[in-house]
């Protein structure tokens, strides 16, 4: 079960913030390289509390903040964005 959860707030990370932000064609090398770097460092949380430990310090933090914005400067999703639908996924 608790794979399940991980793997459910992970997909739903990665397809509606990280994958497209990888495949736009708008977004700079350092941009996408951050964005790849913390599709890395989600897939290595062991539990669905960590991903949801890092979302939420993503959020906080000031280099998220700065690849949120850059993000839906060019029309994607942000962790903000989403912010309300992983959270729900995950204490639901």
């Amino acid at each position: 079960m608790h794979q399940n959860e991980k793997n459910r707030l992970l997909n739903i990370i990665k397809n509606n913030v990280l994958l497209p932000a990888l495949s736009s064609k708008n977004l700079s090398q350092e941009i996408k390289n951050s964005v790849q770097n913390t599709m890395d460092r989600l897939e290595k949380q062991k539990s669905a509390e960590g991903i949801i430990l890092f979302f939420t310090d993503a959020l906080r933090g000031n280099r998220g903040k700065e690849i949120a914005k850059e993000l839906e400067k060019n029309g994607l999703q942000s962790f903000e964005t989403i912010k309300t639908i992983v959270l729900q996924e995950y204490y639901s």
